[in-house]
């Protein structure tokens, strides 16, 4: 009896695990392409892109990063300017079913606190 308790409640857990790896979050706002969210460069390159269009808004930056497929992972201090660094590894939004990868791709946003944070680049 305790046998197929156990089986079921790992059926169950498994179920929940992968429904909530897979399923795409609900934003519905800009996001990358799968080939810009996926390659190292070219990630960089369309946040620039974005951030020229958006004239710096901080805000708007991290919602086209989220629906990306990127979270925050630390803030750091560079070049005496606070630096957001985003991390992804997993592209559901953006490439829908993929596999993750094994180191991810990175994204630095900095901005000028003088500024209303308003975002000077990525890279």
């Amino acid at each position: 009896m305790i046998q197929y308790a156990a089986l079921g409640l790992s059926l169950l857990l498994n179920a929940i695990f992968a429904i909530g790896l897979y399923l795409p979050d609900r934003n519905s706002g800009p996001k990358m392409t799968c080939v810009e969210a996926t390659n190292d460069g070219l990630n960089k390159r369309a946040t620039q892109a974005f951030i020229d269009a958006s004239e710096g808004s901080f805000d708007a930056t991290h919602r086209f990063l989220r629906a990306s497929d990127y979270e925050l992972r630390d803030i750091s201090r560079e070049i005496g300017m606070p630096t957001f660094v985003y991390v992804a590894r997993h592209y559901r939004n953006t490439c829908g079913l993929h596999l993750p990868g094994i180191d991810g791709s990175i994204v630095r946003v900095g901005v000028d606190p003088s500024r209303d944070f308003q975002v000077t680049g990525a890279w």
